[in-house]
């Protein structure tokens, strides 16, 4: 039985203690980029009140990338996602 390549979305480092200390989250279904995240990332209550404001629609400061592609660059929330995929969550950092 041929086992299928799973979509790994990486979580930024500023995000990993609101995801139980995981630092990436896999599903095995293809989907649009909102799809996919929907299915992982934002099932947790956490990381989805990070990523998303109180209208449910994502932050602007909030930008992905797909296979090292900014997703702006691409379809946006729409991207196709296949299995093999890799998806970052960008998030700036600030500090001094």
């Amino acid at each position: 039985m041929e086992s299928k390549k799973k979509i790994t979305v990486k979580i930024p480092s500023n995000f990993i203690k609101l995801n139980n200390g995981l630092n990436e989250l896999t599903t095995g279904e293809p989907g649009s980029l909102n799809e996919v995240l929907n299915k992982t990332v934002l099932t947790n209550p956490k990381l989805n009140d990070a990523i998303k404001s109180e209208d449910n629609t994502f932050r602007p400061y909030i930008s992905f990338s797909i296979n090292g592609v900014n997703s702006r660059q691409l379809d946006g929330m729409e991207t196709k996602i296949k299995q093999g995929d890799i998806v970052m969550i960008l998030s700036p950092i600030a500090g001094g």
